[in-house]
């Protein structure tokens, strides 16, 4: 037997399955959830698992046939997974793309290996083949809701990951079940044993964080900040860096010093973003640039502009930036020097630009686009000039003239 003629015995059988065709209409018709994904994914583990069982011993080639088997299954998941989160997004309106994780190469390969050990009998290699397939196909599940939990949580979200055993639940695997946030949650929640059936879901809500703003109650008898480490990961002030305070108070005044933003939930546990996020909050390109994936090299700042200055909101009204008071901004935010794009709308459309005169004073290159700018969080990226077409160019400057890309 071939990979191919697996695949279809496969896929011909997961086509006929009665309960995959209604998680299929519920998807459909946009009323899904992750406990249908989460199933989608279980079901075709076990077919997926039964059909190698019954055929490995007449595979021509197991290992590239194993992960050519599990990696078809991987992306059938991921695109499942993918149609719930949008429909629950669609829900409470995030606009956040979904994050795909890598496919598990090594491991695959480490697997298919071992279905060619002559040192067991055929009947081992049958049941590591069921119960090796069936795990890494489930867990693939488990990937997507790990990567995109962790995600969202990083980007200000609140985010709760549920685990449920099954109902001969062993006792590790109740012994990190239960519901939890991303940073409360056991080290042990993503894990799955063989025949584990354990189920791994996720829950994103929007609005249980709210904003502070300058001045309240108590926050005024802060004196002193403490020694936090505001430089985190690589160094760089990124949209996925935080730092946790104790109180309302204590995260104000460190925002009022640094001009980062404070998110706090009901229980007054505070978070302050590290990201030059420069969108006002009521602004949806807020959550969209949290998915953008900043260029190597380059540090991404997001905020409105134009070929002569960039803007902010202060106390609710638009702010127009010269060149000296946006440098003097990021400065605030600890970015003195280094390299930075400009996700601004036209900040490096002609002669003397917003983003060239920026360049004069600013220690590093300035990456600005020569036309509008469209956020695409889907695709973690942003087009210039046409959201399809992507017609426009960046422009990179430094100490105020144009140079070219590999320079």
């Amino acid at each position: 037997m071939t990979c191919d003629e697996l695949k279809a015995a496969i896929n011909d059988e997961i086509a006929q399955n009665a309960r995959i065709a209604a998680i299929r209409s519920r998807i459909d018709a946009g009323t899904a959830d992750f406990l249908d994904s989460e199933l989608y994914t279980a079901i075709t583990a076990e077919i997926t698992a039964e059909q190698m069982r019954r055929n490995v011993l007449a595979l021509s080639d197991r290992e590239p046939s194993f992960v050519g088997v599990v990696r078809e299954r991987y992306t059938d998941t991921f695109a499942t997974f993918n149609a719930v989160q949008r429909i629950l997004d669609a829900v409470t309106g995030i606009r956040i793309r979904t994050v795909q994780p890598e496919f598990e190469n090594d491991r695959a390969h480490k697997i298919g290996h071992s279905l060619n050990d002559p040192t067991v009998p055929e009947s081992v290699i049958e049941r590591r083949a069921y119960s090796a397939t069936e795990n890494f196909v489930r867990s693939q599940h488990d990937r997507c809701t790990q990567a995109n939990a962790s995600f969202r949580s990083r980007a200000g979200l609140d985010c709760r990951i549920t685990r449920t055993g099954g109902a001969k639940c062993c006792d590790w695997c109740a012994s990190v079940s239960g519901s939890f946030t991303t940073s409360s949650a056991p080290d042990g929640i993503w894990g799955r044993h063989d025949n584990c059936k354990c189920s791994i879901t996720y829950e994103t809500r929007r609005g249980s964080f709210q904003q502070l703003s300058g001045t309240g109650k108590g926050w005024d008898t802060v004196e002193e900040l403490p020694d936090l480490p505001l430089h985190v990961l690589d160094g760089s002030l990124s949209g996925a860096g935080e730092v946790h305070a104790v109180s309302g108070g204590m995260a104000a005044a460190i925002a009022n010093k640094m001009g980062l933003h404070v998110l706090t939930n009901e229980n007054e546990r505070v978070r302050i973003r590290l990201g030059i996020n420069l969108f006002d909050t009521s602004d949806e390109l807020y959550v969209e640039a949290f998915s953008i994936e900043e260029e190597k090299g380059f540090t991404d700042v997001y905020l409105h502009g134009s070929p002569s200055s960039v803007q902010i909101r202060v106390n609710g009204k638009p702010k127009d930036l010269t060149p000296e008071e946006f440098e003097s901004l990021l400065k605030s935010k600890g970015l003195s020097s280094g390299d930075i794009r400009l996700c601004s709308c036209s900040t490096g459309r002609g002669d003397n630009s917003f983003a060239q005169k920026l360049s004069e004073i600013h220690n590093g290159k300035v990456k600005a686009p020569d036309d509008d700018v469209y956020y695409a969080p889907d695709e973690g990226t942003v087009f210039i000039g046409d959201p399809n077409a992507n017609v426009g160019n960046w422009r990179i400057f430094e100490k105020g003239a144009e140079i070219n890309e590999n320079d």
